[in-house]
């Protein structure tokens, strides 16, 4: 059986001269794709696969079923078990602040994404949908956001209004303006205080004319003087990051020899300079080593390894929407700043979010 490194090996033709950290570095990035890629999803019975060129720290990045199973020679290095009782845990303080019995209770948050499979048990009874095509795909990405802020916030409602993808500019326009429109049937209780969007508002990469831009402006300040946080990846980058620098740097996509010294000198300076600036700017939020819930009538989870937005953003306007159930008006600026003022540091001098102490200010 050939191991994921030796398919690496043939399938590019590495220089002679090449320095061994960056070649190891593409290596695993790669040897990632190519087991997500083999093993799909929810790989569960992995005896038969060689995991022999795969570091512990390799695996913790991985996406798996939480009742994976190795062999007995690898179970003894890979202890699975033990990734996914810390991925049961919430992080950040929180579950600490629901033993104090914060969990949401009376709020409303709504998600706008891609379709969501109604039935799981997981949530089932927290959803009020506000779309009638729901999708049959059977895609994770929706039911994952949903599980993660049903976590944080098990006691909140959560309004689903389903994006559409072929016209995702108008489309996400018209569910603000119908979101601010179904907030003025209530005077406080049933009101939407959070939107949680995992990309950008109107869609990163997708042209958008000037009266989408000035319409998008309009509904975001009427919604935000209305009371309800409008949280999406151009909100979320201005005071949060997703990923240590370590993350980045074990991880990286560049194919350095393909572009020649200087140009992977410069490059390393410049991260270098935006790792510095987020350091100093930004508050931690990694939204990987989690479970998430995956589509279906039964209560399984897939365990996520990988740092992403989508993850992310739906753990930052969790945490807003707990905060709103002692500030109301809390806005994006002020939890940043009160997050700031609260946090704890992690081994790299970032700041992290521990929302106990911050529900204590």
């Amino acid at each position: 059986m050939n191991s994921f490194k030796d398919m690496i090996l043939t399938r590019y033709d590495l220089p002679k001269k090449i320095d061994r950290t960056r070649a190891e570095n593409f290596i695993n990035y790669e040897c990632k794709n190519e087991i997500e890629r083999v093993w799909q999803l929810a790989f569960r019975d992995l005896r038969e696969h060689d995991l022999s060129d795969i570091s512990t720290d390799l695996f913790a990045k991985l996406t798996f079923s939480y009742d994976a199973v190795l062999n007995d020679k690898d179970s003894e290095r890979i202890h699975i078990q033990n990734l996914i009782e810390l991925a049961r845990k919430n992080g950040f303080g929180i579950d600490e602040l629901h033993e104090a019995g914060v969990y949401g209770k009376g709020m409303h948050i709504a998600v706008i994404d891609q379709g969501l499979q109604v039935h799981s048990k997981i949530f089932k009874e927290n959803i009020i949908m506000h779309t009638d095509n729901i999708s049959d795909e059977d895609s994770m990405h929706a039911n994952a956001i949903v599980d993660v802020i049903h976590k944080i916030a098990p006691e909140a409602m959560i309004h689903f209004y389903e994006s559409d993808y072929k016209n995702v500019v108008e489309d996400r326009l018209e569910k603000l303006e119908e979101i601010y429109e179904y907030n003025q049937c209530f005077k406080f209780d049933g009101k939407i205080s959070v939107i949680s969007i995992s990309s950008g508002l109107l869609f990163d990469g997708i042209k958008q004319n000037e009266d989408q831009r000035k319409r998008a402006e309009k509904i975001i300040k009427l919604l935000e003087e209305d009371g309800c946080t409008v949280l999406s990846s151009e909100v979320f980058e201005k005071y949060f990051a997703i990923a240590s620098p370590k993350y980045d740097e074990d991880y990286t996509k560049i194919v350095d020899w393909m572009y020649g010294e200087d140009w992977v000198t410069q490059k390393a300076e410049t991260h270098k300079a935006v790792i510095d600036r987020k350091r100093e700017n930004s508050i931690l939020v990694p939204g990987g080593g989690r479970l998430y819930a995956i589509p279906g009538e039964v209560s399984y989870y897939v365990y996520c390894g990988s740092a992403a937005y989508s993850w992310s953003i739906p753990i930052v306007a969790s945490m807003i929407l707990l905060m709103k159930s002692k500030i109301p008006n809390i806005s994006t600026q002020e939890f940043y700043e009160l997050a700031s003022e609260c946090c704890n540091y992690t081994n790299e001098d970032w700041r992290i979010i521990d929302m106990d102490k911050m529900y204590d200010m």
